[in-house]
């Protein structure tokens, strides 16, 4: 089989190692329905939900509780690394996390998920876990689709046939330390985003109810609210187009055509995030040319996450819309200042009503209809505004976390892959132009 591991010309002091000379792997426990017990009562079984952006949430709502015994393969160890074996999407298959810690002395996991356990002295559990999320571990090689249309990891053929580089002990740590110190400035950086965004939260509530300015304050049908504010419908301000969906048979690409087409997952706050952003090939581009986008339209998922609102930036003028989001163009520029129509649609009162007015089938939507007959706050021109203003200022600090983060991630997917394939030796690093602290980092080997 062609592995990555072949792709590659190592340092002679590099090993090639199979990777079951390195862990042995496990596949999870499964139950019936008879040997379910309570929380106070069973042994904690993590499962698939429970694996959650590289860590495991242990207070999840979707914990499973056992009473029969288990046996040590198919308990957790702090060390262990725990992975997702079945999904509808090949991409989540091998999703995974360190265990870092454990709230039971026995914690078990569940099938369609399984571990590694580190076996060989001469490897560090860090650097393995981060050369199981590199280039040279393809999950998805050794998936098989089900008649279910999930895709399911064949770990028997993993361990059997992947081959892996296995540098010095030492200069494994000082990978590992490396890539954890990335980490760390990631986590940090998530951090302030999350406390920048509630910050923002309670300012947006308190804007949205009081204004700017101080007036007198009146009672209408969605709370107190200035005097010389109006409540409309959203319909009455702005005209809701849908987007397109591609024809049949024709699929995105990553390469620059010139026509970017904007998903849902592209959605960030209040904007896009472009790196990720794939493309309408110039064949199809006619046929979907009606549904872009401008600059100046406000965007609001109808699909999926719904409700995630924004603008896009001006780089990404005219870009092609999913069907999974739609446009609101304003009428009148003497009425609505578009940014404040983009922050109330993420207002907790209209938040509240698009969950109110979503349609709540098999797959969930916010009809285009319905948008129209969303009810918002309208100040005058001057205090939307200052309200938008005020509201962007106090979001710079998240935008430039938000920024960092995206640097940041850059450089660890970067890095991952330089180190593993020694395209750039550990020792040859500069992290000071990053803004990253390094103290602690193992010297130099």
């Amino acid at each position: 089989m062609d592995l990555p591991v072949d792709r590659y010309s190592f340092p002679l002091d590099w090993k090639i190692d199979s990777i079951d000379k390195i862990a042995e792997f496990n596949r999870g426990i499964s139950w019936r329905k008879i040997e379910e017990a309570d929380s106070n009562e069973g042994i904690l079984v993590i499962s698939i939900p429970n694996i959650q952006e590289g860590k495991i949430d242990f207070d999840s709502k979707y914990n499973h509780y056992i009473s029969k015994k288990v046996p040590e393969t198919k308990r957790l160890y702090k060390g262990d690394i725990v992975f997702v074996g079945s999904s509808g999407s090949i991409h989540n298959v091998g999703r995974n996390a360190l265990v870092i810690s454990l709230p039971e002395d026995e914690i078990a996991f569940a099938s369609f998920t399984f571990k590694a356990h580190k076996i060989d002295k001469q490897v560090d559990n860090n650097f393995l876990y981060y050369l199981l999320n590199s280039s040279m571990s393809p999950f998805d090689r050794f998936c098989k689709r089900a008649a279910d249309g999930k895709f399911n990891f064949q770990l028997r053929d993993y361990e059997s046939k992947l081959r892996v580089p296995m540098p010095p002990l030492p200069e494994q740590r000082r990978i590992a330390a490396v890539l954890s110190l990335v980490q760390k400035a990631i986590e940090e950086q998530k951090r302030l985003i999350e406390l920048t965004t509630e910050l923002k939260k309670t300012l947006m509530h308190k804007l949205f109810t009081e204004g700017t300015r101080g007036e007198p304050q009146k009672q209408t049908e969605i709370g107190s609210i200035p005097e010389s504010w109006k409540v409309v419908e959203i319909g009455a301000i702005a005209d809701i187009k849908g987007g397109k969906r591609l024809p049949k048979g024709d699929k995105l690409v990553a390469k620059d055509t010139g026509y970017p087409y904007i998903r849902v997952t592209d959605f960030s706050e209040f904007s896009v995030d472009t790196h990720a952003i794939q493309f309408v090939p110039e064949t199809v581009q006619k046929l979907i040319s009606r549904y872009i986008i401008k600059t100046k339209d406000v965007f609001i998922s109808i699909a999926g996450s719904i409700g995630i609102s924004g603008m896009i930036p001006e780089h990404l003028d005219g870009a092609n819309l999913t069907e999974n989001a739609a446009r609101l163009i304003y009428k009148d520029p003497k009425i609505i200042c578009p940014r404040y129509l983009m922050y109330w649609l993420a207002s907790d009162y209209c938040q509240n009503e698009i969950k109110a007015q979503t349609v709540k089938n098999a797959q969930p939507k916010l009809a285009l209809a319905r948008i129209k007959l969303l009810k918002m706050v309208l100040p005058p021109l001057q205090e939307q505004m200052n309200i938008v203003n005020t509201i962007d200022i106090a979001g710079k600090t998240s935008e430039n976390a938000r920024a960092k983060k995206n640097q940041f991630q850059d450089l660890f997917r970067t890095l991952l892959h330089q180190l593993m394939t020694a395209e750039i030796r550990v020792n040859d690093l500069d992290l000071s132009e990053f803004d990253i602290d390094t103290e602690g980092l193992p010297e130099a080997v």
